[in-house]
């Protein structure tokens, strides 16, 4: 009986994550990448390197960039070539 209590309480607090931002929005923006990919296939590859990657954790200047590029990185957005959308583009440095 305590299972059947608990799973409420679990479901309420994944619910509660996804709207507040549980998650690395870095790592959510590259999942969302991964799913412009053309074909199944190459999402699930796309989204298994990301997982199994080791790489140091964001600073919150690159997870509050990266939360940013959420609003704003489409499929369309990469179909048209606009990487910048999704942060896939190299800033470009005004002095030179």
């Amino acid at each position: 009986m305590v299972m059947l209590a608990q799973r409420p309480l679990a479901a309420v607090f994944i619910v509660a994550c996804l709207f507040a931002g549980c998650g690395d929005p870095c790592n959510d923006l590259s999942k969302k990448v991964c799913k412009c990919k053309p074909t199944q296939v190459e999402q699930q590859a796309c989204t298994q390197t990301i997982d199994t990657s080791s790489r140091p954790g964001a600073s919150d200047a690159e997870k509050d960039h990266c939360s940013e590029l959420l609003d704003t990185c489409t499929c369309d957005a990469l179909k048209k070539g606009d990487l910048a959308a999704c942060g896939l583009a190299e800033e470009s440095d005004p002095a030179g």
